[in-house]
């Protein structure tokens, strides 16, 4: 049989993230292990924290274009390139959320789900038990973004090519982007 967790206690709340102590054997030695949730009840509630999408834009003319996001990050104290995310509301199917998410931090909304992720991909297993699901999309510009007061993002549309220029300029990037934009690059085309 594998190993459980087979105690977790709460250590600290507030409205976004939880601290939790868990606990499991390892070798007959108990190992106390603390790591953040966004759920109350971890470990148990298998359903996305948030969702993340990969905007193909078509139709700003001439040739397809990847939708980046420059944003503001306090942890790491400066700006992160990645790709319009956030947390899932209730009551809202996964493309309801990602949709609600691109408009408010893009103006974008999508148009097409050209692939959807599995469910279950966490974020950074070590320290959370976060998981993101990622939809690939294809958007349009209908709006003017509509940032909370908390949010400080511009956007980026590069075609292919500049995507790879932009690569070598070795930009800080949200780990779960460098792999999709180095996909692309793989890929030599944004799909469609």
């Amino acid at each position: 049989m594998g190993k459980k967790v087979h105690k977790v206690k709460k250590l600290f709340s507030n409205p976004w993230i939880n601290m939790f102590e868990g606990r499991a054997f390892f070798s007959n030695k108990e190992v106390c292990w603390t790591f953040a949730s966004r759920k109350e009840n971890p470990l148990k509630n298998k359903s996305p924290d948030a969702v993340m999408i990969v905007p193909i834009i078509s139709d700003l003319g001439g040739e397809p274009k990847l939708l980046l996001t420059k944003e503001f990050r306090i942890p790491v104290n400066g700006y992160e390139y990645g790709f319009p995310a956030g947390l899932l509301e209730e009551g809202q199917s996964l493309v309801e959320n990602a949709n609600r998410e691109l408009l408010e931090e893009t103006g974008f909304e999508i148009t097409k789900v050209l692939k959807e992720s599995p469910s279950r991909l966490y974020s950074t297993a070590g320290l959370s038990d976060e998981m993101v699901a990622i939809l690939i999309v294809t958007a349009r510009k209908v709006a003017e973004p509509s940032l909370e007061e908390t949010e400080e993002i511009t956007t980026l549309t590069l075609s292919h090519k500049d995507l790879m220029e932009f690569l070598k300029t070795n930009p800080i990037m949200g780990a779960k982007a460098w792999p999709i934009c180095y996909a692309f690059e793989l890929a030599k085309e944004f799909p469609s």
